[in-house]
């Protein structure tokens, strides 16, 4: 008998709870009515993503909090490829708070028609920026960047590898392009002075190049062309030189 009240005991403190919580979980103070969407990194770029996101998690509006999986969350918001990653918090009473951590750029494609596509970090490409819309990052042309990802990829590799401090580092270069005959071409400084790198960007070049560019500005030279093609040596010419 003792066994039985103990059993009995048992059970109705799990109905209690059970009911007790089916309870609270239909009160407003667990009912979706806020949803608020932000983005947490500082580029402004894709600002329209936090409307477009609140539209399609709209339909968890009016929902409890424990009808809405959280992993269903973040599995709409990272449907956006330009989502690296979702966070999504319940808050009482009522809001759900999701923030968004974007793929980083870290150099912009223009295409044929000046649009402007990010460049994320495996040189995969964004979307396109809306009119307006601006990063300030190395402008990457040409035929091969658009048709080529692993060309891509290899200006990003090399752009990380960059010192932060000289004249050339990944904010000083303006644009970079790709041609048969001079291979990568980088236009460094507010001169835009034109580097030769060849098909391979080679990192041990850097130091030589950074050399040359300094000694170009303590002179005061200007229309010149550096050319780190060569194995062992950076050659400085004039722009209208063969």
């Amino acid at each position: 008998m003792p066994v039985l009240n103990k059993a009995f005991k048992v059970l109705f403190i799990v109905v209690f709870l059970l009911v007790g919580f089916l309870f609270l979980a239909r009160q407003p103070l667990f009912e979706i009515n806020k949803i608020t969407v932000s983005i947490l990194n500082e580029d402004k770029m894709y600002q329209e993503i936090p409307s477009q996101l609140k539209a399609e998690l709209f339909a968890f509006q009016g929902k409890s909090f424990f009808d809405v999986p959280l992993q269903k969350v973040i599995e709409v918001a990272e449907k956006d490829i330009r989502v690296k990653e979702a966070h999504v918090f319940r808050r009482v009473p009522g809001r759900l708070n999701v923030e968004l951590v974007l793929k980083q750029p870290y150099a912009v494609l223009i295409g044929k028609s000046d649009q402007k596509f990010p460049i994320a970090r495996e040189g995969d490409l964004l979307p396109a920026l809306s009119p307006g819309e601006f990063v300030d990052m190395p402008f990457l042309r040409g035929n091969e960047f658009e048709n080529n990802q692993n060309r891509r990829k290899e200006v990003i590799e090399f752009l990380l590898q960059l010192p932060t401090e000289g004249p050339f580092t990944e904010t000083s270069i303006s644009e970079i392009w790709f041609r048969k005959k001079e291979g990568f071409t980088f236009f460094v400084g507010p001169e835009a002075s034109e580097v030769f790198l060849g098909d391979r960007l080679d990192h041990k070049k850097v130091l030589e190049i950074n050399k040359v560019l300094k000694y170009m500005k303590s002179k005061q030279l200007s229309g010149r062309i550096i050319d780190a093609r060569f194995p062992k040596k950076v050659v400085v010419r004039l722009r209208n030189e063969n």
